[in-house]
C-alpha cells in the first residue's frame, strides 16, 4: 500500500494654481482706470497653404515615434515614462500651432486641432496615472487607452475638417495617431503548461479566490523554470511529478495574458513566496512518502504565509 505525506501551505495576494489676493492700501482720486490687455495671438499675415501644410507635417513627424514606442512597452514604469513624454510633446506641438496664423479657410479647423491636441495630452496623462497604479501594465493596453479616448476622437475630427476646409488645399494631419484599437482580454485555460521537468513525485495545488484576476505561477530551481501553471480567477489547478529539492515560487496576477511577451497587460502584480517549497521523496519499501503543497492566493484575508512584491523584470519567463 502506498501513502503520501502532505504539507499544506496557504498564501495571500491582496488584489487589489494658487490664487493671489491683493488687499489694503487706498486709491488716488486721479488714478486712471485699469484696462485688460488683449489676449496674445498669432501675428502676421496668414500662412501660404504650402507653408501651413509643412507645419502640420512637422506635427506628424514629431509625434509619430512616441506612439510607436508606447505600443512596445512591456513594464508599467516604461508605459508611464512613454505616456508622460508623449503628453509633453503633444503640448509642445499644440503651443507651436497656437502661434501660427493659418490660412483663412482653415482657421476654424485649426483652432479645433489645437484644442483636440490639448485634450489628447490630458488623455496621455490619464494613461500615465493608470500605469503608476499598475492598472495598465504594457503598451498592449496603454496604447488602446490613448487612441480610443475623447482626445484622439477630437484629433481625428479636426483632421477631417482640415481635409475639407479648402477644396483647393486638402490639408493632411493626424497620421501620428494609430487607429482605434479594442482592449483585449486574452486568457489561457486553467491547467499545467506543457514542458519543463517531470522527473519526481512532488505535487502542487494552487487555488485563487479572486474571480477578477487570473494567475500565472512559475516554479524555479537554480534560475531555471521547472514548471508553469495558469489559473483563471477563482479556480484551482494542480501540478504533479515535481522533482525533489527547493523550488522558488513566483506568481503574477492580472488580466489579458500576452502569451508572446509573457505578461498580463492590465491590473498586474508580481510576487514571490518568501520561503521556497522543499520537496522530498522517501521510499519506505512498502510505501512511498512524498511532498504535497497547497497554495492559496486570496483576494483578501490571511497573511500566514509571507510573499513579497518583486519588480516586473524579475518575474521569470519560460
Amino acid at each position: 500500500m502506498r501513502r503520501r505525506l502532505a504539507f499544506v501551505l496557504a498564501g495571500l495576494l491582496v488584489v487589489g494654481a494658487a490664487g493671489c489676493g491683493f488687499g489694503g492700501g487706498g486709491r488716488s482720486e486721479s488714478s486712471a482706470p485699469v484696462t485688460s490687455a488683449p489676449a496674445a495671438g498669432p501675428s502676421g499675415p496668414p500662412l501660404a497653404p504650402e507653408d501651413y501644410q509643412a507645419a502640420l507635417t512637422a506635427v506628424d513627424t514629431a509625434l509619430g515615434p512616441g506612439f510607436v514606442g508606447l505600443g512596445g512597452t512591456l513594464q508599467p514604469a516604461d508605459v508611464l515614462s512613454a505616456a508622460d513624454a508623449i503628453a509633453l510633446n503633444i503640448a509642445t506641438q499644440a503651443e507651436t500651432l497656437k502661434e501660427i496664423n493659418p490660412p483663412v479657410a482653415a482657421a476654424a479647423a485649426h483652432n479645433n486641432l489645437v484644442t483636440a491636441l490639448d485634450q489628447l495630452a490630458d488623455d496621455l496623462l490619464v494613461v500615465s496615472g493608470a500605469a503608476a497604479r499598475k492598472e495598465v501594465c504594457t503598451g498592449a493596453s496603454g496604447l488602446p487607452r490613448a487612441v480610443n479616448g475623447a482626445g484622439a476622437a477630437a484629433v481625428r475630427a479636426a483632421a477631417q475638417a482640415l481635409a475639407t476646409a479648402d477644396p483647393a488645399h486638402p490639408y493632411t494631419v493626424g497620421s501620428f495617431l494609430p487607429g482605434e484599437t479594442p482592449l483585449q482580454n486574452r486568457r489561457l485555460a486553467t491547467g499545467n503548461i506543457h514542458g519543463g521537468v517531470t522527473s519526481g513525485h512532488g505535487w502542487l495545488t494552487f487555488t485563487t479566490t479572486d474571480p477578477n484576476r487570473d494567475t500565472m505561477v512559475r516554479m524555479v530551481s537554480g534560475g531555471r523554470v521547472i514548471r508553469s501553471i495558469y489559473i483563471q480567477g477563482g479556480e484551482t489547478a494542480s501540478v504533479d511529478k515535481l522533482p525533489d529539492g527547493a523550488l522558488e515560487v513566483y506568481y503574477t496576477t492580472g488580466n489579458d495574458w500576452d502569451e508572446v511577451n509573457q505578461r498580463f497587460t492590465r491590473d498586474c502584480e508580481f510576487k514571490k513566496f518568501d520561503a521556497p517549497l522543499e520537496y522530498r521523496t522517501r521510499d519506505l519499501g512498502s510505501s512511498l512518502e512524498y511532498t504535497i503543497f497547497e497554495l492559496i492566493v486570496y483576494g483578501m484575508g490571511d497573511t500566514s504565509v509571507a510573499s513579497s512584491i518583486v519588480p516586473p523584470d524579475a518575474f521569470p519567463t519560460g
